[in-house]
């Protein structure tokens, strides 16, 4: 089951590596990209995908909540209370 899955967001991950070389400017493709990496237990990497995003783009609240739950997940949980405190308001 866990290998089905893994199996799964590998391909999830090269499909959005293909969608970011194709339109480097349609944000879910980033957003999606960094949840896989979030479910492929490396939220580093979710972190950084979103933070290639322009600033505004960075912003919005599918990249802040994935970014909140990323940074969680890295144990930087100070950080992920103040992403949610704000997208809270």
């Amino acid at each position: 089951q866990q290998e089905q899955m893994t199996l799964l967001l590998k391909s999830a991950q090269k499909d959005f590596e293909k969608a970011i070389a194709l339109d480097t400017t349609y944000t879910k493709s980033y957003i999606n990209l960094a949840c896989v990496f979030d479910l492929l237990q490396n939220p580093e990497a979710a972190i950084g995908k979103i933070k290639e995003l322009p600033i505004e783009q960075q912003k919005g609240v599918d990249a802040q909540r994935i970014l909140a739950i990323a940074y969680y997940h890295a144990d930087n949980e100070k950080k992920a209370e103040e992403l949610w405190t704000e997208l809270e308001k």
